[in-house]
């Protein structure tokens, strides 16, 4: 089984990931790990991501009249697998390549490059996670690659506990 690693975001960035087309995460660590990267939504908000103007435009884009809030978005659940294909410190080049309009110039930027998203039918809830790299236990991996690879009515009780459960308050 290959080696799989997770990553925590504050929204609305992890939407960016999932719904607006960014595959560049910016972090200020090199990492040496490539391959497979669970995508998990923190309960944590950012609000310079609330007000960039790439999040705004596809967020309007795709939800037209509804405002970019905190209640507009999941939190606290894996939303996507994808692979972590390169890590490279910012450079002029990424400005002009293909780290843009997602990379980040800031002194000592690093890039994450993601590669072959797959966004979950359902998210899974999971309450845990770091800003770093972090290990997700065999029984969360084992639970996305089933979502990903099969269909969601084979497990449909188990799908509509989940859906209820994304929709309490304060969840």
């Amino acid at each position: 089984m290959d080696e799989v690693r997770a990553i925590t975001l504050k929204q609305p960035w992890g939407w960016a990931i999932t719904h607006a087309g960014k595959r560049i995460e910016n972090r200020p660590t090199l990492w040496k790990y490539r391959g497979i990267l669970l995508i998990h939504v923190g309960a944590g908000w950012d609000t310079d991501g609330q007000r960039d103007q790439r999040v705004l435009e596809a967020f309007q884009a795709q939800r037209p009249g509804e405002r970019c809030w905190p209640s507009s978005f999941t939190s606290s659940a894996i939303v996507a697998r994808s692979r972590l294909v390169d890590v490279h410190h910012a450079t002029a080049r990424c400005y002009m390549g293909g780290c843009a309009p997602w990379g980040a110039m800031y002194p000592k930027a690093t890039h994450l490059v993601l590669a072959d998203l797959e966004v979950l039918p359902v998210p899974i809830r999971w309450r845990q996670g770091a800003l770093g790299l972090w290990r997700p236990p065999p029984h969360l991996i084992a639970a996305v690659d089933r979502d990903l690879a099969g269909s969601l009515e084979e497990y449909a009780d188990e799908v509509a506990a989940r859906r209820a459960e994304l929709q309490e308050p304060g969840s």
